[in-house]
């Protein structure tokens, strides 16, 4: 590893915008399998390098499908609302 945003040694890593430039930002969500992490530099004669480059594996997501979660939700308040109906119930003498 060359540097690393969490390293203090290494902070001017961090984006800085400077006027005249138009900088974009992309946050995928991208399927599970492998993927390629890489660094570049663009030197200014237009050269493209790769300083670093790592592989990341994306693990398939844990836990249930959006479809059981809500039905769930809607199970758990049905019977909160059934609960505060009934113990809301005049008292029979």
């Amino acid at each position: 590893e060359v540097a690393s945003y969490e390293d203090v040694s290494t902070s001017g890593l961090l984006a800085k915008e400077y006027a005249g430039h138009e900088y974009v930002y992309v946050d995928q969500l991208v399927q599970p399998g492998t993927w390629s992490y890489r660094v570049l530099c663009r030197y200014r004669n237009g050269e493209v390098q790769v300083v670093d480059e790592k592989d990341v594996i994306i693990a398939n997501q844990d836990g249930v499908g959006n479809i059981v979660a809500f039905a769930g939700l809607g199970i758990a308040l049905l019977i909160g609302l059934v609960g505060a109906f009934l113990s809301d119930s005049a008292p029979t003498a």
